[in-house]
């Protein structure tokens, strides 16, 4: 359970699996740098009544 001001460290991916421009949720977003700032969402509350936020992206599996 995440409370307010409550910081999440953003994901970091090889940019390799990692559906570019795949993020979605949260009031914005940013995914222009995977492989360093990460994949970043801006949640800009989340209330008592609805306290789920959808953050989603798309993996590539790739088979080896």
């Amino acid at each position: 359970m995440f409370s307010e001001n409550q910081v999440v460290y953003p994901m970091k991916f090889n940019c390799n699996n990692y559906g570019t421009r795949s993020l979605a949720g949260g009031d914005s977003n940013n995914d222009s740098s995977p492989a360093g700032t990460g994949l970043n969402w801006i949640i800009n509350s989340i209330t008592a009544s609805d306290p789920v936020v959808d953050l989603t992206f798309d993996a590539v599996v790739n088979s080896q």
